[in-house]
């Protein structure tokens, strides 16, 4: 029983929001990260000249029903899937939450992601086709 319960409310949870590809990034240290929703993918790049570009599997999104601006994602890649990524990605709309700033730029990033990549924190921003960043020079 206390299994259907959970997964019944990872069903109301899940697929509240419609798949994107978000382009997020960050400063101090420079990084970059692709999540294909629809791909279930994820791909990060720390910019070590190595152009070591990291992909992550089996990615899931979940969304809580009270709260639709807040995706809460995990992926994973290695053996067994041991190395792990998890983020929270906040909706930014200039009233409710502020506009995310990657710090080096004028430009106002419609989302906000707060990044734990195996064990390391990283906090940036990130833009979809669907909500692109804003402003500029």
């Amino acid at each position: 029983m206390k299994n259907l319960v959970v997964l019944a409310f990872l069903a109301l949870i899940s697929g509240a929001v419609q798949a994107e590809v978000l382009n997020c990034g960050g400063t101090e240290p420079f990084w970059s990260l692709t999540i294909n929703e629809e791909e279930k993918t994820v791909e990060y790049n720390d910019f070590s000249g190595d152009e070591n570009i990291v992909t992550y599997k089996k990615l899931e999104v979940a969304t809580p029903i009270n709260d639709t601006s807040i995706r809460s994602l995990s992926a994973e890649r290695g053996f067994r899937g041991r190395k792990k990524l998890s983020a929270v990605v906040l909706l930014t709309d200039g009233d409710y939450r502020t506009y995310c700033s990657d710090g080096m730029s004028d430009f106002d990033y419609q989302y906000e992601i707060v990044l734990n990549l195996e064990g390391q924190p990283l906090q940036g921003c990130c833009e979809s086709s669907k909500r692109p960043r804003r402003g500029g020079e």
